[in-house]
């Protein structure tokens, strides 16, 4: 049997909600947007929408360490802050 890591679980009951379907379009950010990282080691970061990279993946700005780094993380990790 896979593993389906909590992580996906908990963004597919978001994206359902309380209906019997889910919106599996991508979320339309615009550049410079601010994002939050919900999961994982950088959770409760913000950065700035940069890019899409593929269908599910986003390009993020983040400020580490007085630099800004570019991040390339899966959008199921990732809010509007």
């Amino acid at each position: 049997i896979p593993y389906v890591p909590d992580s996906v679980i908990d963004a597919i009951q978001t994206r359902s909600g309380n209906a019997d379907t889910i919106d599996l379009v991508a979320e339309d950010y615009r550049p410079n947007e601010r994002l939050r990282i919900s999961v994982g080691p950088l959770a409760g970061y913000e950065g700035l929408f940069d890019s899409r990279s593929g269908e599910d993946r986003v390009i993020v700005l983040l400020d580490i360490m007085h630099r800004t780094q570019r991040l390339e993380l899966p959008e199921h990790i990732v809010e509007c802050a």
